[in-house]
Protein backbone atom coordinates (compact mmCIF):
# COMPACT_ATOMS: atom_id res chain seq x y z
CA UNK A 1 0.00 0.00 0.00
CA UNK A 2 2.95 2.32 0.29
CA UNK A 3 3.03 2.62 -3.51
CA UNK A 4 -0.55 3.97 -3.65
CA UNK A 5 0.15 6.65 -1.07
CA UNK A 6 3.26 7.72 -2.94
CA UNK A 7 1.27 8.03 -6.15
CA UNK A 8 -1.43 10.09 -4.43
CA UNK A 9 1.21 12.37 -2.96
CA UNK A 10 2.73 12.96 -6.39
CA UNK A 11 -0.68 13.72 -7.89
CA UNK A 12 -1.41 16.16 -5.07
CA UNK A 13 1.90 17.96 -5.60
CA UNK A 14 1.31 18.20 -9.35
CA UNK A 15 -2.16 19.63 -8.92
CA UNK A 16 -0.92 22.07 -6.28
CA UNK A 17 1.88 23.24 -8.60
CA UNK A 18 -0.51 23.68 -11.53
CA UNK A 19 -2.94 25.66 -9.34
CA UNK A 20 -0.08 27.96 -8.31
CA UNK A 21 0.91 28.51 -11.95
CA UNK A 22 -2.70 29.35 -12.88
CA UNK A 23 -2.93 31.78 -9.98
CA UNK A 24 0.25 33.62 -11.01
CA UNK A 25 -0.77 33.79 -14.67
CA UNK A 26 -4.27 34.90 -13.72
CA UNK A 27 -2.93 37.85 -11.75
CA UNK A 28 -1.06 39.05 -14.86
CA UNK A 29 -4.24 38.84 -16.91
CA UNK A 30 -6.15 40.98 -14.40
CA UNK A 31 -3.47 43.71 -14.37
CA UNK A 32 -3.66 46.38 -17.05
CA UNK A 33 -1.70 49.54 -17.93
CA UNK A 34 -3.21 52.71 -19.40
CA UNK A 35 -1.15 55.55 -20.87
CA UNK A 36 -2.57 58.96 -21.65
CA UNK A 37 -3.41 62.37 -20.23
CA UNK A 38 -4.25 62.31 -16.53
CA UNK A 39 -6.87 65.03 -16.15
CA UNK A 40 -8.04 64.63 -12.56
CA UNK A 41 -6.76 63.13 -9.31
CA UNK A 42 -9.08 63.09 -6.31
CA UNK A 43 -8.76 61.42 -2.94
CA UNK A 44 -10.64 58.33 -4.11
CA UNK A 45 -10.42 58.41 -7.96
CA UNK A 46 -8.21 59.23 -10.93
CA UNK A 47 -9.35 60.09 -14.48
CA UNK A 48 -7.25 59.49 -17.58
CA UNK A 49 -7.97 60.35 -21.21
CA UNK A 50 -6.67 57.56 -23.45
CA UNK A 51 -6.21 58.59 -27.06
CA UNK A 52 -5.77 56.26 -29.98
CA UNK A 53 -4.49 57.39 -33.36
CA UNK A 54 -7.10 59.35 -35.24
CA UNK A 55 -9.71 59.05 -32.48
CA UNK A 56 -10.89 61.33 -29.72
CA UNK A 57 -9.68 60.42 -26.23
CA UNK A 58 -11.69 57.92 -24.20
CA UNK A 59 -12.00 58.92 -20.53
CA UNK A 60 -11.65 56.24 -17.87
CA UNK A 61 -11.95 56.66 -14.12
CA UNK A 62 -10.37 54.29 -11.60
CA UNK A 63 -10.54 53.95 -7.84
CA UNK A 64 -7.56 55.14 -5.80
CA UNK A 65 -6.69 53.74 -2.38
CA UNK A 66 -4.16 54.70 0.26
CA UNK A 67 -1.95 51.86 -1.08
CA UNK A 68 -1.76 53.37 -4.60
CA UNK A 69 1.83 54.33 -5.40
CA UNK A 70 2.36 57.84 -6.81
CA UNK A 71 5.56 58.33 -8.80
CA UNK A 72 7.29 60.71 -11.16
CA UNK A 73 8.97 59.16 -14.22
CA UNK A 74 12.73 59.35 -14.30
CA UNK A 75 15.25 59.59 -17.08
CA UNK A 76 16.30 56.44 -18.86
CA UNK A 77 18.32 54.16 -16.60
CA UNK A 78 17.11 55.82 -13.38
CA UNK A 79 14.37 54.82 -10.93
CA UNK A 80 11.09 56.70 -10.62
CA UNK A 81 10.79 58.96 -7.57
CA UNK A 82 7.88 59.09 -5.16
CA UNK A 83 5.66 62.19 -5.28
CA UNK A 84 2.63 63.41 -3.37
CA UNK A 85 -0.92 63.83 -4.65
CA UNK A 86 -0.47 67.62 -4.30
CA UNK A 87 2.52 67.52 -6.69
CA UNK A 88 0.47 65.66 -9.29
CA UNK A 89 -2.48 68.05 -8.89
CA UNK A 90 -0.16 71.05 -9.37
CA UNK A 91 1.18 69.48 -12.58
CA UNK A 92 -2.39 68.86 -13.80
CA UNK A 93 -3.36 72.49 -13.10
CA UNK A 94 -0.21 73.78 -14.83
CA UNK A 95 -1.20 71.80 -17.89
CA UNK A 96 0.63 70.92 -21.07
CA UNK A 97 1.60 73.50 -23.67
CA UNK A 98 0.59 72.37 -27.16
CA UNK A 99 2.28 73.81 -30.23
CA UNK A 100 -0.10 76.18 -32.03
CA UNK A 101 -2.39 76.77 -29.02
CA UNK A 102 -2.18 79.72 -26.66
CA UNK A 103 -3.67 78.11 -23.56
CA UNK A 104 -2.21 74.92 -22.08
CA UNK A 105 -4.38 71.80 -21.87
CA UNK A 106 -5.28 70.83 -18.31
CA UNK A 107 -3.59 67.54 -17.47
CA UNK A 108 -0.28 65.72 -17.32
CA UNK A 109 1.02 62.76 -19.34
CA UNK A 110 1.18 59.61 -17.31
CA UNK A 111 0.65 55.91 -16.89
CA UNK A 112 -1.84 54.13 -14.63
CA UNK A 113 -1.40 50.48 -13.67
CA UNK A 114 -4.56 48.77 -12.46
CA UNK A 115 -5.72 45.50 -10.97
CA UNK A 116 -9.15 43.90 -11.10
CA UNK A 117 -11.76 44.02 -13.83
CA UNK A 118 -14.85 46.06 -14.66
CA UNK A 119 -16.22 48.16 -11.81
CA UNK A 120 -13.69 46.62 -9.40
CA UNK A 121 -10.70 47.89 -11.43
CA UNK A 122 -8.51 50.03 -9.15
CA UNK A 123 -5.26 51.94 -9.67
CA UNK A 124 -2.24 50.31 -8.06
CA UNK A 125 0.35 52.75 -9.43
CA UNK A 126 0.22 56.21 -11.01
CA UNK A 127 3.35 57.48 -12.78
CA UNK A 128 3.39 61.03 -14.16
CA UNK A 129 5.84 62.44 -16.67
CA UNK A 130 7.32 61.00 -19.80
CA UNK A 131 5.15 60.85 -22.88
CA UNK A 132 7.20 63.53 -24.58
CA UNK A 133 9.65 62.85 -27.32
CA UNK A 134 13.13 64.20 -26.73
CA UNK A 135 13.89 67.22 -28.85
CA UNK A 136 16.46 66.72 -31.55
CA UNK A 137 19.06 69.45 -31.38
CA UNK A 138 20.62 70.34 -34.67
CA UNK A 139 24.35 70.81 -34.72
CA UNK A 140 25.59 73.94 -36.38
CA UNK A 141 28.36 73.17 -38.84
CA UNK A 142 30.70 76.14 -38.85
Amino acid sequence: MGVGENRETRMFRRSLASALVLFVLGSFVLAETYTGLITELKKDSVTISIRKKGEKGEKKTFKVSKDTKLKKAAKKGEDATDVSADDINKAIEKGIKIKGKDDPIKGVFGKIETSGTGDDEAATSITVGGGRRPSKKKKNDE
